[in-house]
This record gives C-alpha cells, structure tokens and sequence, in this order.
C-alpha cells in the first residue's frame, strides 16, 4: 500500500514583472522593478494519505499538546482534519506585490556607489503546510511532523549599499546588506 506523506497538493502562480533603468544624467542611474504573484495552493486527501500509524501517534498526543502547545499553531494543525480520507481538502490563495529601488552613480574615476532596497516573499510549501508524518515503529515511542495550514507568506526587506571600482586590470569592490523577515517560516518543536 502506497504511504504518504502530505497531501496531493497543487501549486499555480499567475505573476507579472517589470524591470526599468533609466539613466537620469551621465552619472546618475535609476533601476527599479515591480512584480505581482498571485499563488493559489489545493491540497487534497488522496490514496494513502495520512497512514493509520500516523493518525494513531497523532490523536494519542494531540490532548497534551492542546493542553500544552508551546509554539506549535494548534489552530493550523486543526484544519490539517480536512486531508483526511472523506474531507473537503484546503485551499490557499495569496496576492502578493514586491518591488525594488536602486541608485548606481558611475564616476570617471571608475568608481561606482550603489544602493538597492526591495522587498520579498516566499510562500510555504507543501512540506510545510501539509507534511503529516510518523518517525517511529509505535505510537508510544515516536516523533511525530505536524502539518500548520495557517503559515503565512515569509516577507522580508533587503538593503544593500556598497561601492565598485572597476579599473582597466583589476576589479573589486565592498558592500553592506541588510535582510529582515517578517513571518519567517521555521520548524518548531515542543516536548
């Protein structure tokens, strides 16, 4: 018998990207970019999914861990019920825009400066959202992966600033960056 793992998942993006530079003056240059995705995700339940053994260790730790959560989403592993055998599935659907800025300022000397700012997403994937799975031979002694159909987007912020130089036989350069995220998507764990 076929046993898996997550859910049979669809994934579709629709997107749309714009890039522009524009050269403002000889020693100044403008670069920008703007992108529009919409992701759409359908998980369903399907032959083999989850495995008996895996609904065993779950429901025999789910009262203790509904009691004690620590930092696993309860919330998102209760919607996990409609990939069982006889649910509805679940579905997803996220309208995300992202874009960028950025100077570059040529000089003679072949030195360049530039900044960039921008910012960005990635969505969960199905491992994420729906990995449901058993490590163990019983449901007394086993670890078990916990599917959170609540995760959001990851976004972050970059920053970036530095200078290039480019002469005739050598070149090098030095630059800064800073990333932030927002939603960041981890593993957690909880005794």
């Amino acid at each position: 018998r076929d046993v898996r793992s997550t859910a049979d998942t669809d994934y579709q993006n629709a997107g749309w990207f714009h890039r522009v530079e524009w050269s403002m003056l000889p020693w100044l240059r403008w670069t920008g970019g703007f992108r529009l995705d919409r992701w759409t995700t359908w998980a369903r339940p399907g032959e083999g999914f989850p495995s008996g053994n895996t609904l065993a260790v779950l429901n025999s730790a789910l009262p203790a861990l509904q009691a004690n959560p620590g930092p696993v989403q309860v919330e998102g592993l209760r919607e996990a019920g409609a990939l069982a055998p006889g649910g509805t599935g679940l579905r997803t659907a996220n309208l995300v825009a992202t874009w960028n800025a950025g100077l570059v300022i040529p000089t003679r000397a072949g030195l360049i400066p530039y900044f960039r700012f921008g910012t960005s997403f990635r969505v969960p994937e199905s491992t994420s959202l729906y990995l449901f799975r058993s490590f163990g031979a019983s449901p007394t002694v086993s670890t078990i992966s916990l599917p959170n159909t609540r995760l959001q987007p990851e976004r972050g912020r970059e920053f970036e600033g530095g200078v290039r130089w480019d002469g005739r036989r050598v070149r090098a350069g030095a630059g800064y960056f800073v990333n932030t995220l927002r939603d960041a998507i981890t593993a957690v764990t909880t005794p």
